[in-house]
């Protein structure tokens, strides 16, 4: 099973970054995650790595920054180009809330509408754009919408994660397979493509130095900012 590797570079060394990567076989892709920290030690070492390597790099974000006067709004085009710059393969949206409204609230009431503009900006400085979405009992039956708003943001393509936690909001046999079938005609209808996510996500951060993670690597992780 090809893995990918999830990022904090913020918390983690890039001596045990590198004590890590070695004992990981079969990495696909690295994914930093959002952070507006672009020259710690580690993510230029992470960089340097996948170039080496010829391993893709993505960057996930919430596609949201603040401004001077402490509003929300989309990433800046300059910030955009700084991180293909850097190297990066691909932006990725990070869409984890529980439902949309959750999202919104966290922010503000454009933060969807933010988050979209950012993605649109990217797919026109030519980096590909993708999304990350967990269906849950409390969000699945959004999915149309979320289709018809990231068809209309350029978007590559959506990558379906199972939500494998013990919260309450997995999907029920019953409810997963009607969110299947809401796939299928959604593919029909996305300009880009729907992907169900089938590679092992670790994700490395201080809580994986300590030993939390080390002996469980779970298969589908929530990356939350």
């Amino acid at each position: 099973m090809q893995k990918r590797i999830y990022c904090k570079t913020s918390e983690i060394e890039q001596e045990t970054f590198k004590n890590i990567i070695k004992r990981i076989k079969g990495i696909k892709e690295i994914t930093v995650i959002d952070e507006e920290n672009y020259d710690n030690d580690t993510l230029l070492y992470i960089i340097r790595y996948c170039r080496c390597n010829l391993i893709n790099l993505s960057f996930i974000t919430n596609g949201i920054r603040k401004n001077s006067k402490g509003e929300y709004e989309h990433i800046s085009k300059s910030e955009i180009n700084k991180i293909i710059n850097l190297g990066f393969d691909k932006i990725i949206l990070n869409l984890q809330e529980t439902n949309m409204d959750m999202y919104d609230s966290l922010y503000n009431a454009r933060a969807i509408e933010h988050s979209a503009s950012t993605l649109i900006q990217a797919s026109t400085m030519r980096i590909e754009t993708q999304v990350n979405y967990i269906p849950l009992r409390t969000n699945y039956k959004d999915f149309h919408n979320i289709i018809d708003l990231f068809n209309s943001s350029l978007v590559k393509s959506i990558n379906i994660l199972q939500n494998r936690t013990n919260n309450g909001l997995t999907l029920t046999s019953e409810e997963y397979k009607e969110f299947r079938a809401m796939c299928k005609n959604e593919r029909k209808i996305f300009r880009g493509s729907i992907n169900m996510d089938h590679l092992d996500n670790v994700i490395i951060d201080k809580d994986y130095v300590k030993g939390k993670q080390q002996n469980s690597i779970k298969r589908y992780v929530i990356c939350k900012f």
